[in-house]
């Protein structure tokens, strides 16, 4: 993956970057304005929607022409990376086969893992650790890397000369386990998904954000414990040292490719409804076109041995390029209440997860489970229903439908009260999204009036200017 060349902004001037021109931002608007004329309801006329394209396209350059901010984005939207459902669906699965391409992540899954016998759980743990890294607050990010050492603390052994032999291993590898080279290569498979999906069908990210990225994930290895000599600072540092680790992994062991077609074919026949089945396929295909080029060439997926299927995937990546911002419209946790609602046996896991990483002892690297810890909520609701919903800024309307589902699910125990919960549930539903038209107009009009203010105070022009405080 190259660096894409972007305009920088220079951290002495403070100038704005404009961002690439993209196709896919003028389509919500056309087909907000199909719906709206006589193809469809009818609600509008040609020429009234016209008139109405026109205002939408038109109307923002010349308030422009006045305030030069008005509705552009500001000097740190380039850094915002949301982490949304469809990067952490797709990428995960480009994650899990890079680390399937190391021996000893291969011999641990091999040896100890239950990831055959159950790997949607072992996805909905990716997904609640991810979340968590990214987004939880920094004793949850503590807990969290508290509760993956103690999640592997058994996952470690030795190599004898009988398991070489039978497994192809080479000379250098001697033992296998949750050791620090091990989990430095794990941030560097999860940065590679990240920025490979989203510069594949998110916007070019510009060098700074990259450099964000690997920073995050960096200071999620720290807090694992792995060095810091192991660890990436910026982009160009993380793709020497992932190239350099590539080297040395890229010798075609016999247990890594045996290890691939079994996390495929486990994946693939565990029991789960139709809908999660779909959405697995989808992302084997699309986690496995976002491989490096080298790792991809060594496997081939049996999902993808046909022309149709790779056809199938040719397309699907197309439809998910261009519906990629809509998708960003689901929040991380929004994709695990999906996989709850689809799944209902992955809520004791990850009702557990959560209890055991709020309850983790950091300094001995074990939960501490308090026999008086309420884990339900007022309404008699699991505790995780609550944490589904929360999010640092407003959950997103889907994701708030997504919980709302799963709370009529969990509510609905009997026949009785099923039939009350699904009677209220449209009408819940309707409610939900009355009170986020309201809110995004509400939160629009604000920001406008901020952006005006902000552009009359600033007097803005080839660069930004700092206000200047007059001496009292």
């Amino acid at each position: 993956m190259q660096s894409t060349p972007t305009a920088e902004p220079n951290s002495a001037s403070f100038q704005l970057v404009a961002p690439a021109g993209d196709v896919r931002d003028y389509i919500p608007s056309l087909l907000l304005l199909l719906l709206v004329s006589p193809l469809c309801f009818s609600l509008f006329t040609y020429p009234a929607c016209l008139t109405i394209l026109g205002i939408y396209w038109g109307l923002p350059p010349l308030v422009r022409l006045r305030w030069p901010t008005f509705m552009r984005p500001n000097i740190l939207d380039d850094l915002r990376i949301n982490a949304g459902a469809s990067l952490s669906l797709f990428a995960s699965i480009t994650a899990l086969l890079l680390q399937s391409h190391n021996t000893s992540i291969s011999l641990a899954v091999k040896v100890h893992s239950e990831f055959y016998s159950r790997p949607l759980v072992r996805l909905l743990r990716t997904y609640l650790y991810v979340e968590m890294a990214l987004n939880g607050s920094s004793e949850e990010k503590e807990q969290t890397a508290s509760w993956l050492r103690w999640m592997h603390r058994h996952i470690h052994g030795s190599i004898n000369e009988e398991t070489r032999k039978e497994l192809g291993l080479p000379d250098d590898v001697d033992e296998y386990g949750y050791i620090e080279e091990l989990k430095a290569y794990i941030m560097q498979t999860l940065t590679w998904a990240t920025i490979s999906f989203q510069e594949r069908f998110g916007r070019r990210l510009s060098v700074r954000a990259k450099d964000t990225i690997v920073l995050e994930y960096t200071c999620a290895g720290l807090r694992l414990g792995v060095p810091e000599t192991m660890l990436s600072k910026n982009y160009d540092g993380f793709l020497m040292s992932f190239n350099h680790r590539l080297d040395r992994l890229d010798a075609g062991y016999e247990l890594t490719g045996a290890v691939v077609l079994n996390v495929e074919a486990s994946i693939l026949a565990a029991k789960k409804h139709w809908i999660t089945g779909l959405l697995v396929r989808a992302a084997l295909m699309v986690g496995y076109s976002l491989l490096p080029e080298r790792v991809k060439s060594k496997y081939q997926l049996t999902i993808l041995k046909t022309r149709a299927a790779r056809a199938v995937q040719w397309v699907l990546c197309t439809a998910l390029w261009l519906v990629y911002p809509c998708l960003m419209l689901i929040p991380l946790r929004g994709m695990m209440c999906l996989l709850l609602v689809l799944e209902p046996q992955l809520r004791p896991i990850l009702r557990s997860s959560l209890q055991a990483i709020h309850c983790m002892d950091i300094l001995h690297d074990k939960p501490v489970l308090a026999n008086s810890k309420d884990t339900e909520t007022a309404s008699g609701l699991p505790y995780y229903v609550s944490w589904l919903v929360s999010a640092k800024q407003r959950a997103s309307l889907l994701q708030v439908i997504l919980v709302r589902t799963l709370e009529a699910q969990l509510q609905s125990s009997s026949w009785i009260s099923g039939i009350r919960v699904w009677l209220i549930y449209p009408f819940t539903i309707a409610e939900t999204c009355a009170e986020y038209a309201f809110y995004t107009a509400d939160d629009s009009v604000r920001i406008w009036r901020s952006q005006l203010s902000e552009s009359s105070l600033f007097h803005l022009g080839p660069e930004a200017k700092m206000p200047v405080h007059s001496e009292s």
